[in-house]
């Protein structure tokens, strides 16, 4: 039957490793959490899911860009009533929406818009079908993408009286696997386990040691030569407006910049762009790329270490969707140790501000909303945020001891990076070997270590004649979005 349907709905023969496993959970009414590598077709499983047993199904997405885009996916599949419920959405388009909840076959929002007493009230009155929790290792207490808000979902799940739930991610640990299911279960619920093998054969992890004044002449003139398009990941925003000018100064290329201080609508062209087969090249920060739906990128270049190998992984595994051949790059110097031994170091320097904050916001319940608080850094934010609503004052000692917990676990992240800057082994086992038990077979499409001259091989030069593939963005072939329809229900 399942396979029938796939064939029917999908037109594919058979399923990926893991899908299968957890529609089977699913069908036996299991709470399942998910981990699929990237480009595994995590999507598949909740929309096969609606097949089965039709009726609402909630997603909780972290992104407004990554929402606009799972709508429009949808609704390219023909699951025509989508919707994300998004703080973008006008007070009357909103109630609206909350009125007619029990008429959409999926509705996405984020964790902070299920927080909301009134769309909570509302989902509370429908049948919730299937919960399903995207980008699940944002639970993750100190994870490399780590949302406050995502800890509250045990508590929306109690309020929605435990809806059946399937957790998803791209890639986790073993303790970040036990974070998710201590974050969303309570005790009493069982839950299980489906984790595939995360290597992807037709990825080359490339390391390159150059001399910082030589890595922008050595991109320039790799970028020429290789198949398109690709993500460019930068550390931060003032050097990759900096890369991005120089790079559009002297090339040809279509390139196009993406970091936090665009607008939403900026990002969200950017993205569109990207998606349509307009540009040759994105750099970004790494806000960039979470749940992007991408097939055809052909590589991905870190111009900078990550702080984490999980944030590498993750980033890296954004290109060769399609099966095809693609390759992720690193750039490597001293200066990129001695950054990454920097940012160690500053770990140490966020006690103050986090200590100062928190005492704030115990002593002021409006401190979360004011100025002094929006002007800390983003990470200290989360994490006055998470302590703040998870421990009362009389916590001290307890909130000392995890505070400090999070200081070694990021401490050994970037620890990890430096180690995987400086290993002179097969950076696919290395860097696959944190996050899964799996026998990892090189090939000879493996890494710049295992072939040091791969640039040489006929296997890379083949990878270089693979023509950019313009893909139909399911966007053209359906009406807009959502929000047109409501427009004329609504109109300005």
């Amino acid at each position: 039957m399942l396979e029938d349907l796939l064939a029917t709905h999908f037109g594919y023969q058979s399923f990926r490793p893991g899908q299968k496993e957890i529609l089977l959970h699913l069908q036996k009414r299991e709470n399942t959490i998910g981990i699929l590598p990237t480009a595994g077709g995590k999507s598949l499983i909740y929309q096969i899911y609606q097949y089965l047993n039709p009726g609402p199904i909630l997603l909780i997405s972290p992104l407004l860009a990554l929402m606009e885009d799972q709508v429009s996916q949808l609704q390219a599949l023909g699951f025509k009533a989508s919707v994300a419920i998004t703080s973008q959405l006008s007070k009357q388009e909103k109630n609206w929406l909350l009125n007619h909840l029990h008429d959409f076959q999926f509705i996405i929002m984020s964790p902070e818009m299920l927080s909301q007493p009134a769309v909570l009230r509302r989902l509370r009155q429908i049948a919730i079908k299937l919960m399903v929790i995207d980008e699940a290792h944002c639970i993750s207490q100190w994870g490399y993408d780590f949302r406050p808000e995502y800890s509250a979902l045990k508590q929306f799940r109690q309020a929605l009286n435990h809806p059946l739930t399937l957790a998803l991610s791209g890639s986790a640990s073993q303790n970040t696997l036990a974070e998710i299911a201590q974050h969303l279960f309570d005790d009493c619920e069982g839950y299980q386990q489906v984790q595939c093998p995360l290597d992807r054969p037709n990825l080359f992890y490339g390391q390159l040691k150059l001399k910082e004044k030589d890595k922008f002449h050595h991109l320039n003139s790799l970028l020429e030569t290789l198949p398109k398009p690709g993500i460019i990941y930068v550390h931060n925003k003032m050097e990759l407006e900096e890369l991005y000018q120089d790079l559009k100064a002297s090339s040809q290329l279509k390139l196009a910049s993406y970091h936090a201080d665009k607008t939403s609508e900026e990002r969200l062209q950017v993205q569109e762009q990207f998606q349509k087969g307009h540009l040759d090249a994105i750099l970004a920060t790494s806000a960039f790329g979470m749940g992007i739906n991408q097939a055809n990128v052909r590589f991905v270049i870190h111009y900078h270490a990550p702080q984490s190998l999980a944030d590498y992984l993750q980033e890296s595994g954004r290109c060769g969707r399609d099966g095809q051949k693609a390759l992720v790059l690193l750039y490597s110097n001293p200066q990129e140790i001695s950054r990454l031994n920097y940012f160690k170091e500053q770990i140490d320097a966020q006690a103050m501000p986090f200590y100062q904050g928190l005492n704030q916001a115990y002593q002021r319940g409006d401190f979360l909303q004011s100025q002094s608080f929006l002007a800390l850094e983003e990470q200290i934010q989360n994490l006055i945020t998470y302590f703040y609503y998870n421990y009362s004052p009389k916590d001290k000692e307890q909130i000392q001891r995890d505070f400090q917990s999070y200081q070694r676990i990021k401490k050994n992240e970037i620890e990890q990076m430096i180690q995987y800057l400086n290993l002179n082994s097969c950076y696919r086992r290395y860097l696959l070997s944190h996050f899964s038990k799996e026998r990892i077979n090189t090939n000879h499409f493996c890494c710049s270590h295992c072939q040091a001259d791969f640039e040489d091989t006929a296997t890379f030069k083949e990878y270089l004649t693979l023509a950019p593939n313009r893909l139909v963005n399911p966007k053209e072939k359906v009406l807009k979005d959502w929000r047109a329809r409501l427009k004329v229900l609504f109109p300005s």
